[in-house]
């Protein structure tokens, strides 16, 4: 029997592969249905998981499927500064 704490796993809503939560970066849509970005991940509202990759390369047809008709305004805070987190193990 294994006395090592489980790790959530969650998938990246871009790539749709799977990674320990700690590895992504978590997005929350507010109660009027915008989305931003969750650097503590403790928000309240839908989320969304992104890994590191897709948020360094994800373009605004990927990021369609998960965000609708916010994709373009999502892709444009991805660009500047790392869409707002400072790192993948904060919170």
């Amino acid at each position: 029997m294994s006395t090592a704490k489980a790790q959530p796993v969650r998938m990246c809503v871009v790539c749709r592969e799977r990674a320990p939560q700690h590895a992504l970066h978590r997005w929350v849509r507010d109660a009027q249905g915008e989305w931003q970005a969750d650097p503590r991940r403790k928000s309240a509202g839908r989320g969304a998981w992104m890994c590191d990759a897709c948020m360094a390369t994800a373009d605004v047809k990927r990021l369609r499927r998960p965000f609708r008709q916010q994709a373009e305004r999502i892709h444009s805070q991805l660009q500047r500064q790392d869409g707002g987190f400072t790192t993948a193990q904060e919170g």
